[in-house]
């Protein structure tokens, strides 16, 4: 009997640690596609800066080089 109640605290241990380990999980895959997606807005940007005016600055702003966007982006890794 008190086998079967270890047994079972242990379960909901390990229940409870994999439900902890998907929302990590989930957080990480939701802050690689932020990253991602913010990666591709900027070289768009990019693109269009240098297709309308080979100028590094278009819309009122300085576009970043990919380095100088990668650093700023750390944090979210």
């Amino acid at each position: 009997m008190q086998q079967t109640a270890e047994l079972v605290q242990q379960t909901i241990e390990l229940v409870q640690q994999t439900i902890e380990i998907v929302q990590q999980t989930t957080e990480l895959v939701q802050q690689t596609s932020v990253y991602q997606d913010i990666q591709l807005q900027a070289l768009a940007a990019r693109v269009v800066s240098v297709g309308r005016s080979k100028s590094k600055s278009d819309f009122g702003f300085r576009l970043l080089t990919t380095s100088q966007l990668n650093e700023r982006l750390q944090h979210l890794i």
